[in-house]
């Protein structure tokens, strides 16, 4: 299945379906599954500004206290998104004010910057260790693990979140 490497925090909040939009600043015409694959940097909260220069520490906060803490596991596979599609800044810059807050406040939305739209998140029940690689990459897994682990379809459909 392709994967592609993200850094911590912005792993786990795209396989949480909070992050929706992934910036990069190359295209692909790949669309379908996307494992998403954390990196093997630890995060620190520090380290991980926002574009008005805020740390996400309150807003983590916000959500150990509403949904119990949140774990940001490294060098591991987390869960899988549907890419969608990728949207240009140029086509996206008069439409920013649509964007959710996370997207907005952890993308960077700039001239020479695209957009990759991921749906149908699934975190899965346990990180999957791997060492990651840059760009796109092709990751084999059984399917039964894959399952195991909540994501329900094939390799070659679109899935729903298992229930």
């Amino acid at each position: 299945m392709m994967t592609i490497t993200v850094h911590q925090p912005y792993a786990t909040l795209i396989v949480m379906g909070l992050k929706t939009m992934e910036t990069r600043t190359w295209s692909t015409h790949y669309r379908g599954p996307l494992l998403i694959h954390a990196s093997r940097r630890p995060y620190v909260v520090e380290d991980h500004l926002d574009n008005q220069g805020n740390t996400l520490t309150d807003w983590l906060i916000a959500w150990d206290y509403h949904h119990g803490p949140l774990t940001f596991p490294t060098q591991s596979i987390l869960g899988a998104v549907n890419l969608a599609g990728v949207i240009p800044y140029s086509k996206l810059h008069d439409n920013l004010h649509l964007l959710s807050p996370v997207d907005k406040r952890y993308g960077v939305f700039a001239p020479g910057w695209c957009a990759w739209k991921l749906t149908n998140a699934v975190k899965f029940k346990k990180p999957l260790l791997v060492p990651g690689k840059q760009g796109l990459w092709e990751q084999v897994f059984d399917p039964d693990i894959l399952h195991e682990n909540g994501w329900k379809g094939t390799l070659t459909t679109e899935w729903q979140q298992s229930a």
